[in-house]
């Protein structure tokens, strides 16, 4: 038998090369949906059936929705510093000058485009691994999308309905998902906050704070994201009005600072006055309650000593449905006029070691 000519030979090879990328293409188009469909099944019948339901963490931290006021398991303590979640020398060191476990790590993450607004996932996996629970005070700052950057629109809750980032937020809650683990989530924190653009200074009422809420938590739902604890953390008294409804709310947060001087009263205001001003109003909802940011000012008063009262009261067994508490160790905050604050209590370590000494357990105590 006679082989093929060589012209013939190349040019069915030529073919051959020239097709190939077609026929992959082809192929590839063709079997998408099939792949999209196999992956979209995965992660519907097995990667959810292993998300931690986020009400675990009101049971970790020994909440008792049957007796909320004779609660007696030791509360979770955290803190908020500005170098988190990436940066934990500081953290360390107040661990261990206060010699009690910090429990929970929190941080602020505006949404937006960018990498910074995706969820953390490295991040949060490295937390959670040396059994620290995040919490994730998201804000949605709409002028952080590139389709609104460095504007701020009135009513900007009405693009959120409207469903104008719901691909930012199905992406963020499917990456919760795919993470797991429980953790707190906070948004739309402080909706009565005139400095915040989700408030009604900026043409968002009640109303649509609640749809706007009930929006995200829905997509959370829809996500299989139930490893969020929705946390929502009203400003003053009059922020029931925001209240997103029992099925919308996990937790409850209370923000509580001492401006001292700084405040328009002038006055210096202790630990357990603040947490009453809110407790007594909020505990009508039946929740778990968290202090998500407390901080005391030096104006007017000694800060050290305003820091040791609040940990008398963090482990003694007052206030039993506050199950936990997170300081904002902030050295440089600021009012809403621009001074600057030092809201830390890592900036005196004395106080930090002082504490320390109070929060050992004494003879009787230790097993």
């Amino acid at each position: 038998m006679r082989s093929a000519p060589p012209i013939r030979t190349a040019t069915l090879l030529v073919f051959l090369l020239a097709a190939a990328p077609v026929a992959l293409l082809v192929y590839a188009l063709a079997t998408r949906p099939l792949v999209a469909w196999i992956s979209e099944a995965w992660h519907r019948q097995v990667v959810l059936r292993l998300v931690e339901p986020g009400s675990r963490l009101a049971e970790r931290a020994g909440w008792d929705a049957n007796s909320p006021d004779s609660i007696a398991a030791p509360r979770w303590l955290g803190t908020y510093r500005p170098e988190l979640p990436w940066d934990f020398q500081t953290w360390y060191r107040m661990q261990s000058s206060l010699g009690t476990p910090l429990a929970i790590a929190s941080w602020y993450q505006a949404w937006g485009d960018g990498p910074d607004h995706e969820f953390k996932s490295s991040a949060m996996s490295g937390l959670q691994r040396e059994g620290i629970v995040p919490m994730v005070t998201w804000e949605p700052w709409v002028s952080a999308f590139d389709s609104f950057r460095g504007q701020t629109p009135l009513a900007s809750l009405e693009l959120v309905v409207a469903g104008r980032f719901d691909p930012y937020l199905r992406s963020w809650a499917r990456s919760a998902a795919i993470h797991g683990k429980a953790f707190f989530l906070r948004p739309f924190h402080e909706p009565g906050n005139p400095w915040y653009p989700w408030g009604p200074e900026h043409g968002n009422p009640p109303e649509l704070y609640r749809q706007a809420w009930a929006h995200v938590r829905g997509i959370f739902r829809e996500e299989g994201a139930r490893n969020a604890a929705f946390v929502w953390t009203p400003w003053q008294d009059a922020d029931t009005a925001y209240w997103p409804g029992d099925d919308q709310v996990d937790w409850i947060g209370l923000d509580l600072f001492n401006y001292g001087t700084l405040a328009e009263s002038g006055q210096w205001l202790d630990f357990a006055t603040l947490l009453r001003l809110q407790h007594d109003v909020f505990r009508r909802y039946g929740k778990p309650m968290l202090v998500a940011e407390v901080g005391s000012s030096d104006f007017g008063g000694n800060k050290e000593q305003w820091y040791r009262d609040l940990f008398k009261i963090f482990r003694g067994p007052s206030w039993p449905r506050v199950r936990a508490v997170v300081l904002f160790d902030n050295p440089s905050g600021a009012t809403s006029t621009g001074l600057p604050v030092d809201w830390a209590l890592s900036t005196l370590p004395h106080a930090m070691d002082s504490i320390g000494r109070d929060l050992a357990p004494t003879p009787e105590q230790t097993p």
